[in-house]
């Protein structure tokens, strides 16, 4: 599997956590925004998840975190059981995509 195979569970894993939380057209509403104001489509979410953090930080304020918490808890029940967060939501992504990596290599 090849990192691709990361990208599509992340971004799975964001959609069907934002959908769950916000239902389908409040999310479209969302990436609508993000699109408009920071130039970040859907599918690039993956290899962007610097600028979906601060699109998520502009839309929700302070719920943003929730979303964030909720999709690192998400994600790393499908990438490793143990995997224990850390407080930032970008560090969590990199470190679960290397924990997937590391996997996937074995």
């Amino acid at each position: 599997m090849s990192e691709d195979d990361f990208d599509r569970l992340l971004r799975e894993t964001i959609i069907d956590v934002m959908t769950g939380i916000l239902g389908a057209p409040a999310v479209k509403t969302v990436f609508s925004y993000i699109q408009r104001t920071h130039l970040l489509r859907e599918e690039d979410l993956p290899s962007n998840m610097t600028v979906f953090t601060k699109g998520l930080e502009d839309f929700f304020k302070v719920g943003a975190q929730m979303i964030e918490q909720e999709i690192v808890k998400e994600l790393s029940a499908k990438v490793s059981a143990g995997f224990k967060p850390s407080g930032d939501f970008n560090e969590s992504i990199v470190r679960l995509r290397e924990e997937y990596r590391s996997r996937k290599e074995t």
